[in-house]
């Protein structure tokens, strides 16, 4: 039986989708303490680092993308932060943090471009690539359009999970109005 954090098919197609076949992988890019932080143009530590690593990994995000997705990132955690870092102690995201809101940022990008492709292609990665490391009897369905409404964020207690469903809320609102919509209720 595969354990859980195998059975995580959009969590590996978005790896896949920054150039990594294991979580693993992008920490030992990123978790560096020297990395934690923002520089004098307000983009994160961490994009330097791995705009490196897409570009020789050939993953599907530009430079250009990921600077769009930093600087959305560094805006919204800014907002949230305001009031911890008046007390003079500046709260910066750490390395799981920023990738959980990266990967987010990059999905809803993608849901709101168009959840039929999306879904198409998250149907593809199943077929070709996901459901060939489970067991057959363990195989994840298809997708539905209406299943790409929801995310979950996956970290350990205490790692800052309501911090970052604070930027989340933000991100879907930014896509949300970038896409001219609104919700139906």
């Amino acid at each position: 039986m595969a354990s859980f954090d195998k059975k995580l098919a959009l969590f590996h197609w978005l790896l896949c989708q920054f150039g990594a076949e294991e979580f693993v992988q992008l920490k030992k890019i990123l978790s560096n303490d020297d990395l934690i932080g923002f520089d004098e143009e307000n983009s994160t530590l961490f994009s330097h680092e791995l705009s490196e690593h897409l570009k020789a990994s050939q993953s599907p995000i530009s430079k250009e993308m990921l600077s769009s997705y930093d600087a959305n990132i560094v805006r919204h955690w800014k907002k949230i932060t305001k009031k911890r870092n008046s007390s003079g102690h500046v709260l910066y995201p750490l390395y799981f943090q920023y990738l959980s809101m990266l990967f987010t940022e990059y999905y809803l990008d993608r849901y709101f471009a168009g959840k039929e492709g999306l879904c198409d292609e998250l149907n593809q990665f199943l077929e070709e690539e996901f459901n060939k490391r489970l067991p057959k009897a363990e195989a994840i369905l298809p997708f539905a359009e209406r299943d790409l409404n929801k995310l979950a964020v996956w970290i350990a207690t205490g790692g800052g999970k309501t911090l970052i469903m604070h930027v989340n809320i933000l991100q879907f609102q930014h896509y949300l109005k970038k896409a001219h919509k609104r919700l139906p209720f």
